[in-house]
């Protein structure tokens, strides 16, 4: 079964290197990638299959981050997902609250291309069907090697 991976990001070129980086880890995974948490939530609440993990960036404008995040947690039909924020972000405060409202993890966004594609890489390996009792780590904050 392949995995299913929603990116939220308002930067284009955030996307691309994203889609870029998901490409040249794994061809079977089915990835989308939209601007902001309006459209996302137009298109959760639309689609046919719903992804197994979304990457949430948290500064973008409409509905940013936090707003989605609490939209998401809000609704039942959406606990199965696993929610990366991914930020440019570190303030600590920032971490707990999202940790607080919902998320799974946060992604600190890595300026080199490979430390992306190694941060993707351990973040799907933290996906319930790739991992045994994945609920049971306390891991939260996630960095690369490189960092």
């Amino acid at each position: 079964m392949k995995t299913s991976i929603l990116l939220v990001d308002d930067d284009e070129d955030d996307r691309l290197f994203f889609q870029e980086a998901i490409e040249e880890i794994n061809e079977d995974i089915c990835f989308k990638s939209l601007n902001n948490g309006l459209e996302a939530l137009e298109y959760l609440a639309t689609c046919h299959t719903l992804p197994d993990a979304i990457f949430l960036d948290i500064n973008m404008p409409i509905v940013d981050g936090h707003k989605c995040l609490e939209q998401l947690r809000s609704n039942i039909n959406y606990d199965t997902i696993v929610v990366f924020m991914y930020s440019t972000s570190s303030v600590p405060q920032t971490i707990t609250k999202l940790q607080e409202a919902g998320a799974d993890f946060y992604i600190h966004k890595p300026i080199s291309f490979n430390a992306l594609k190694e941060l993707i890489k351990r973040a799907l390996d933290l996906l319930p069907r790739n991992t045994v009792e994945n609920k049971q780590e306390k891991l939260f904050f996630i960095t690369s090697e490189n960092e």
